[in-house]
């Protein structure tokens, strides 16, 4: 079924651009979708939210973030008016350095702008039903009058802010299991982005902590959910993506054996070696004679 389609054009001046402002939805707001991202606030009022034909009761003090493309309307309880603060924006908008939270919104964009389709709940979906009240409309009201005044650098301030509230939702979704919104799916990015991180840094000391750290995460906790997704452990994987790049520099460079070790992130060179064997069957030198014959 086709649904009417808002656009960020009709928002938002450029695609760093964040829009702030209130909605009152006197009975309904019929089905539609949207091109951006859309987080509400319910300042006032109660009602039904219908997200990708499911339905939630919604409430003074709740919040929800819509992926783009989730079709979705609002009901007001017995026709009285519902209020709602909406922060829309695209997921650029908030790609800016913001101190001690980079990794993390790395997870959190993967987490929650991507188009994932899981099982369970609607997708791109994420509500949070009265959690961090006081400190949610703090945030969007110090947003909300930044965008009013725009002051010398509002936009700046903005972003700032913006950040803040997704990782103070993030936060609030991972310590609430009994939201709606999948758990697994939270799990499976978390792992998916420690994975990515490994292959673009198997050379460099790698230890659980720092993957953890990361994610925010305890180092028990992101251990035990690693393996847990993978079936294997962070060393496990460590090296083999260490005897990947290995094997491809014996295949295609001269590097002496030493040499490639220490660029997959061997120093101990009868440690490396031991590894290779392991996973390889044979020792380097072998490997690349193979190759040559």
């Amino acid at each position: 079924m086709k649904y009417r389609t808002l656009h960020a054009s009709e928002f938002l001046q450029n695609e760093r651009d964040i829009n702030i402002h209130e909605a009152t939805v006197d009975v309904s707001c019929t089905m539609h979708t949207h091109d951006f991202i859309e987080m509400g606030f319910i300042i006032d009022g109660a009602g039904t939210h219908i997200v990708d034909n499911q339905s939630y009761h919604i409430q003074t003090g709740d919040l929800f973030l819509l992926n783009a493309d989730v079709p979705h309307e609002f009901l007001s309880d017995d026709g009285e008016p519902l209020t709602v603060c909406n922060c829309i924006f695209q997921p650029v908008s908030i790609d800016v350095p913001f101190s001690g939270a980079k990794d993390f919104v790395d997870v959190a964009y993967h987490y929650l702008f991507q188009s994932l389709r899981g099982a369970e709940g609607p997708s791109g979906y994420i509500r949070i039903t009265g959690a961090g009240t006081l400190e949610i409309r703090q945030l969007l009201d110090n947003i909300h009058r930044e965008y009013q005044q725009k002051s010398p650098g509002y936009m700046q301030v903005i972003r700032s802010e913006l950040t803040t509230l997704l990782i103070f939702v993030f936060r609030l979704y991972r310590n609430d299991r009994e939201q709606v919104q999948s758990q697994p799916l939270f799990r499976r990015l978390v792992v998916n982005n420690a994975l990515s991180y490994l292959q673009a840094h198997y050379a460099e000391n790698i230890t659980c902590r720092r993957l953890a750290d990361r994610s925010y995460l305890s180092t028990s906790y992101f251990s035990r959910l690693f393996r847990d997704e993978t079936g294997g452990s962070i060393i496990q994987m460590l090296q083999k993506y260490r005897m990947d790049a290995a094997r491809e520099l014996l295949e295609n460079t001269v590097y002496t054996i030493e040499e490639v070790a220490s660029r997959v992130g061997y120093f101990d060179l009868k440690h490396f070696y031991r590894i290779f064997h392991r996973h390889n069957g044979c020792t380097p030198g072998e490997y690349r004679s193979r190759l040559q014959k």
